[in-house]
Formats: C-alpha cells, sequence, structure tokens
C-alpha cells in the first residue's frame, strides 16, 4: 500500500521560503550563484569518482588484480560518502553562518594535507582475507579529501534551499547534476583520463583539482552569510518523516547498491578486473539518480519498467540455471540491463518518497546508510558467510518483492501481476528443462522443481502476491550456483578471490572450477592420474612444448597461478617447479589428496604464496621457463599482462630461456595484445589454437586452449618453431599494448561467439 496522500506530497511543489531564509536576491546575482552552486556540485562530484577508479587502479598490483579489490574499494567509499553525508546534516544544523563554515572548511583543510596521493605500504595482514588491509590503506591515503567531498552535495543543496533564490524551494535537481558529474567523472576515466595520463600525472591532477574545488566551496557558502541563520526550521508533525518512512529510503537504496556489486562482481570475474567494467555498472546506477531526481514526471515509464521487470529477472534467473554463455555479449547484457530497469524502478519510489528541503540532509543520510549497508554485505558479510556468490540472486528475489510493496494495480490493465505469471512459467520451464539435460541437477535438486511448480500455483491463486516469483527466482539461481557441471560437488569454497568448487565425474575424474571456468581436472583411473589434462593436455600447446623437450632442457621453472597443480605432471627429477599464487585456498585444494594429487606426485613442486608479479619481483631466481597461466575465472589478472609485467618476466628468464603465455579465453582475444607486447619489448613469439577437439578428447579430459611462446631469438623455441602447428605471432598485431596505467579491454571483445 502507498503512504498517504499527505505524506507522499511531491516535495517539488513550490511553497513559500522557509522561515531563517535570506531575502530575496536580484536575477543576476542569482543566476551567477545558481550557476556557482551547479558547477560546484559538477566538479566535486568529478573527484569524487575519480578518486574511486584512480585508487582502485594503483591497489590492483598489491591485492593480485581480484574483482574483490573494486567491491571492497566500493564499500569503502560508500562507507564514506556515509560519514560525508553525516557530517553534512550536522553542519546544516549550524545555527551560525561563520561557525558552519568554518568547521566545513577544517576538514576540507584536513583533506588538503593527505595531498599529494599516494597510497601508504603496510605489512600483510591476511593473505587469504586481506580487506582489512586494503580499507586500512584507503584510509590512511583518501580518507579525509573524500569525506569532505562528499559532503559537498548535501551541504550545498541545504545552503542552496537558504539562500532565498527562486529555486531554493526545491533544491533536489542539484541532486541529480551532482549525479551527472559523477557520471561523467566516471565516463571520462577510461576514455579520456586514463588513455593520456599516467598514474603519477593522475595524482598530482586530482590534487591540484581539489585545492580549486576547496576554494569554491567555500566560495559557495559565504551567500550564507547575508542570510538570519542556519538554523533548522522547526517541522510541524506532519512534516516529520517517520521511522516506516526512513526505512523505506533505507530499503530502497539498499537494493540497487547490492545489484550494483553484483553486476560488477559478475562481469569483473569473467572479463577483468580493469575500470572500464568497474565504469558500466556505476554509471547506470548514477544514471538511474539522474533520472529519478530530475524535474520530469515519469510514473508512466517508471510503471513500463516495472512491468517488463519481473520478466527480465526471470530469464536471469534461467541464464544462471543453465549456466548459459553465449553469445558472450549477450548475458552480460541481459544483467545490466536488468539492474538499470531495477535500480531506475526503485530509485523512482526513493525520489517520490524524498521530504521538504529542511530534511534533505537526513534523507541523504538514509540512503547513504543503505547504501553501506549494501556494501558490508556483499564486500565483507557474503564472502564470510555464503560459499558462492548468494548475495547476487537474493537481491533479485528483493527487488521482486519490494516491486509488489510499491506498485499500485489499477482493475483492466497489464501489470507487473501478468507479467510475473509469464515470468513464472518461464522459470518452471527452464528448471524442468535443467533437470532433463543434466542428470546431476535432476539428482540434487529434484526438490527444487515441484517447490518451483508448486509456487508457480500459487502464483496463479493468488495474483496480487510476487512473494512465489522471488523465491522461485532465487531457487533458480541456487540450483545454477550449485550445479556440478555434471557431476557430484565434493567442496564448495569461497575467499577474497573467489569461489572454488571440486566436483567428481561420474567416471570419478575429480574436476577444480574456479568461479565459472574450469581450472583443472584429473583422472580417476589410477593408470592415469599423472596425465595432465584440459588446457595442458599432452597433445595440446603447452604439452607439444614440454613432453618432447629433451632432459635438462627446462632444469627450472616458474609457473604463475597453481590451479588444480596440472603443470606439475610435467616436472621431471632433477627439475624444480615454483608456482606461485596469491590465494591460499587454491593451494590447499590442490594439496589435498582427496582431491588432486599432482603435486604430492610431482619431482621437486614448491608453492610460494603471494602475487605473482610483486614475489616474482623480489625473488633472485632465473628460470629457464615461465609459463603465465594465472586467471581469476575466465579474466588473467591484467597487472600480470600489462608491457611492465612481461618486462619483469623477461628479467627472470634465463639465456635461451622461453615465457609461455596461456591466452585462452571465452570473452577476449589476448593474442593481438601479447604480439604488441611482444613486438615493443623486442621478443620474439608464436602461438597456436587448438580449437579442434574432438570427441573422443574432450571424454579423456582434454580442452580447447590457445597458448603462445615467446623468446628472445628464434633458435631459443627449439623444435616447436618447426611445427606447422603453430604460428607466427606478429600476423595478429592488431592492437596497442597494455600498460599499468592502461588497458583496452574493449578493443579485444570478443563479440562474434
Amino acid at each position: 500500500m502507498r503512504p498517504p496522500a499527505a505524506e507522499r506530497a511531491d516535495p517539488r511543489t513550490r511553497s513559500a521560503p522557509a522561515a531563517g531564509a535570506a531575502p530575496p536576491v536580484a536575477s543576476a546575482t542569482s543566476n551567477r550563484i545558481v550557476a556557482w552552486y551547479g558547477a560546484t556540485l559538477f566538479t566535486s562530484a568529478v573527484l569524487v569518482f575519480w578518486i574511486q577508479l584512480l585508487t582502485g587502479k594503483l591497489l590492483l598490483p598489491r591485492f593480485g588484480g581480484t574483482p574483490a579489490v573494486w567491491t571492497s574499494c566500493l564499500l569503502f567509499y560508500q562507507t564514506l560518502l556515509l560519514a560525508g553525508y553525516a557530517h553534512a546534516d550536522r553542519v546544516a544544523r549550524i545555527a551560525d553562518p561563520r561557525r558552519a563554515l568554518a568547521v566545513h572548511g577544517a576538514l576540507l583543510l584536513a583533506g588538503a594535507a593527505c595531498l599529494p596521493l599516494r597510497l601508504p605500504v603496510l605489512p600483510v595482514l591476511s593473505a587469504q582475507h586481506p580487506v582489512l588491509q586494503l580499507l586500512t590503506t584507503l584510509t590512511l591515503a583518501v580518507g579525509p579529501p573524500f569525506v569532505a567531498l562528499a559532503a559537498t552535495a548535501p551541504l550545498m543543496q541545504r545552503w542552496f534551499s537558504r539562500l532565498g533564490l527562486a529555486a531554493s524551494t526545491n533544491p533536489y535537481p542539484l541532486y541529480a547534476l551532482s549525479n551527472l558529474g559523477s557520471v561523467v567523472g566516471l565516463l571520462a576515466y577510461p576514455f579520456l583520463l586514463e588513455p593520456r595520463l599516467t598514474l603519477a600525472q593522475q595524482r598530482l591532477a586530482w590534487s591540484l583539482l581539489y585545492a580549486l574545488a576547496c576554494i569554491a566551496i567555500l566560495g559557495a557558502g559565504l551567500p550564507l552569510l547575508r542570510a538570519a541563520g542556519l538554523a533548522t526550521v522547526p517541522a510541524t508533525a506532519s512534516s516529520v518523516s517517520s521511522l516506516r518512512r526512513r526505512l523505506q529510503w533505507l530499503v530502497l537504496s539498499c537494493i540497487p547498491a547490492s545489484l550494483m556489486y553484483g553486476v560488477t562482481a559478475m562481469l569483473a570475474t569473467d572479463i577483468g578486473s580493469v575500470p572500464l567494467l568497474w565504469v558500466v555498472p556505476l554509471a547506470l546506477y548514477l544514471l538511474t539518480f539522474v533520472a529519478a531526481f530530475s524535474t520530469r514526471e515519469q510514473a508512466a515509464i517508471r510503471r513500463a519498467a516495472s512491468v517488463a521487470l519481473p520478466v527480465l529477472l526471470a530469464m536471469l534467473a534461467v541464464s544462471f540455471l543453465l549456466n548459459l554463455a553465449h553469445p558472450v555479449w549477450l548475458v552480460p547484457t541481459a544483467h545490466l540491463v536488468g539492474f538499470f530497469l531495477a535500480a531506475y524502478v526503485l530509485h523512482g519510489e526513493l525520489a517520490a518518497r524524498r521530504p521538504p528541503a529542511e530534511e534533505a540532509t537526513s534523507f541523504y543520510l538514509w540512503m547513504a546508510f543503505g547504501g553501506t549497508l549494501a556494501g558490508v554485505g556483499n564486500a565483507v558479510v557474503a564472502p564470510l558467510v555464503f560459499d558462492t556468490i548468494l548475495e547476487y540472486p537474493l537481491a533479485l528475489g528483493l527487488t521482486v518483492l519490494v516491486l509488489h510493496a510499491i506498485e499500485d494495480r489499477a482493475p483492466g490493465t497489464v501489470t507487473p501481476g501478468f507479467a510475473s505469471r509469464v515470468a513464472a512459467v518461464t522459470l518452471v520451464a527452464s528448471i524442468v528443462l535443467a533437470g532433463a539435460r543434466s542428470a546431476s541437477v535432476a539428482q540434487r535438486w529434484p526438490g527444487v522443481v515441484a517447490i518451483a511448480l508448486l509456487l508457480a500455483a500459487l502464483r496463479w491463486i493468488f495474483p496480487l502476491t510476487l512473494a512465489p516469483l522471488a523465491i522461485t527466482i532465487v531457487l533458480a539461481i541456487l540450483t545454477g550456483q550449485y550445479a556440478s557441471a555434471g557431476g557430484t560437488l565434493l567442496h564448495v569454497e569461497r575467499s577474497f578471490f573467489g569461489v572454488h568448487r571440486v566436483v567428481a565425474t561420474a567416471d570419478g575424474a575429480r574436476l577444480y572450477l574456479h568461479g565459472t571456468t574450469l581450472h583443472g581436472r584429473q583422472s580417476g583411473d589410477s593408470t592415469r592420474r599423472r596425465e595432465p589434462l584440459t588446457y595442458f593436455h599432452p597433445s595440446g600447446p603447452i604439452g607439444q612444448l614440454l613432453a618432447n623437450a629433451p632432459a635438462g632442457r627446462f632444469a627450472r621453472v616458474a609457473v604463475l597461478g597453481l590451479g588444480a597443480g596440472s603443470l606439475a605432471a610435467y616436472a621431471r627429477t632433477g627439475e624444480r617447479w615454483d608456482f606461485y599464487e596469491i590465494d591460499p585456498t587454491v593451494e590447499r585444494i590442490a594439496r589435498d589428496p582427496r582431491w588432486f594429487t599432482f603435486l604430492a606426485d610431482a619431482a621437486a613442486a614448491r608453492v610460494v604464496i603471494g602475487d605473482a608479479r610483486l614475489e616474482l619481483a623480489a625473488s633472485p631466481e632465473r628460470y629457464d621457463l615461465i609459463v603465465a597461466d594465472a586467471f581469476s575465472s575466465d579474466a588473467m589478472p591484467v597487472h600480470l599482462f600489462t608491457r611492465e609485467a612481461f618486462a619483469l618476466y623477461g628479467e627472470h628468464l634465463r639465456p635461451g630461456g622461453i615465457l609461455a603465455v596461456n591466452v585462452t579465453n571465452r570473452f577476449l582475444d589476448l593474442a593481438p595484445v601479447l604480439a604488441a607486447t611482444a613486438n615493443e619489448l623486442g621478443l620474439r613469439g608464436i602461438h597456436q589454437v587448438d580449437g579442434a577437439v574432438s570427441l573422443d578428447d574432450t571424454a579423456v579430459g582434454k580442452s580447447a586452449s590457445h597458448w603462445a611462446l615467446l623468446v628472445r631469438a628464434w633458435p631459443d623455441l627449439g623444435a616447436v618453431a618447426r611445427d606447422p602447428r603453430w604460428r607466427p605471432l606478429d600476423e595478429r598485431v592488431a592492437a596497442e599494448p597494455w600498460t599499468d596505467d592502461h588497458s583496452d579491454v574493449l578493443s579485444v571483445m570478443r563479440f562474434e561467439r
């Protein structure tokens, strides 16, 4: 049910200036003030989101390039946003304008003390869950300046409402303008700032603009000195928001933020943790604020979106359930569209419930509190409580429930109720189809199908409740989360770096999956247990190099990324193999004899825990072969694929050494980037796409793969240089090398599959 009409009165409706406001201001002066406020809010918003992307990029090499780095950054900045809004609410209640300006000015100066931006180096507190270390690093580096800028939007809107201008009765369009500045700051980073400025130049430029923004913010407060005061106007009983309404603000801001975290983690896990993929969900999220808080009435548009949303959410559940991955652009796009519609509808309801101007800072404080709860839930609680990515489907289910709570249903119209019936039928059909296609799903989840059918029936009987649909969506996605890739799920575990699964197939083989990608397989046949499978099969590209190498050719080998330890099967007596692995969970799984024995069977295999690039840089070791095979789900951590990273690998190669790179990827064609990097570093290279894997090969555990070999001189390649299956890598030069300052993921995205 909607709140009473009096409680839902639109605050955009003009009213007389509040008591205590400044006397009317001349038109020309008024225009200048409005322009000053607009420009200052816009600029500060650009800085707020520029610093988020900049610090996220700076942190990636220290914490393994995992998507969790960005979600932790989002949590940190959402928490500081809450602190900034609390500061704004407190300053807005100070009666003396001079004292108010002094208090806020002191915070701005405290922020300036952190300039120029730099990240402190702190000791490692936990290798498996380094969130505390990451948050501490960010607090020391950018805490004060970010809080000062975060307070700008709500505080300046409150100041604006006290200036006695014609537009002062409705300061909320300034919030839309602030969010527009945020979108500009986000989009400018990957397309304008990152390609043209080094990280050092960005740090300096941001620091200079922060100083200018401080001057502009304090200048915006000067017109307040002519006002009678900043005391909060005593509110009547009817204008004070109830606790129930404040909790509505909390929920309507929390759910979209949680969905944003979920979508971002999904994209970054399988494609790459880079600013471009951080920007897209966050920009869509902010655009929904821009649209929701604009002055144009959008009830009809929101209603159309709410009708389409249940069906789209059901489609997303189907994609989880069937583990859809092709075409590669469709599933991520569907998630982004669904997220945008959900955030738009919920933020529209949030805007419709906004209070009068005198409560604006409190309103924003509760909104920030909701975003912070989402951040804590997704970045801190979920990885500790859930062993899979359950927070995202739960947020989808909550979205459906809230839609039911906020929607009016006029008789005789096409409503979300009709759409949800279609969605429920679609879900039931998909669950039945999944059971028919995969015996393991049908055996493991016989109750899911029955429950889904029952809930669908209840949905038809009780058309005014969307709870069955919400539960069905969650159950469908849970089925997909625990789908065991055609076998029995033996173990599932979640760490800071992702979700790990061990699965037993019908023939006794063990599979290791990280995220959505197979990272290793060991045969259940005791006579084949030392045989490397999947991308490391003896008949595959890397197998051709290792299995046929003369004795002593690769006496010292480094492997970046452990997985199940499959490559250790190639280790011979007298050789030493060093595996660099950032996640202790991976080593624990690879060493557990119940699941994998590659490491135990190896002649001499050592595991070094830590980020491969940092550990290699600190190591004096030199190698005959370096294998770059570090992946987070299907994405190689970008900081391990840059020009600077490959220069480091080259420094650790012995004369005549080989650098082997696994460029297998569903979403990105990395060969052109590698070719450009090799050309720039003066390396020679060949590559092989082993994509034509027969059914017989698949049955024995071989997977399609794409590998490249880099050397300083052609003779270093040995016999593989004469193998016609290998092609010169330089024929693939069609991209710019990635660097620590810039990586262009869009240019190598696969769209044709």
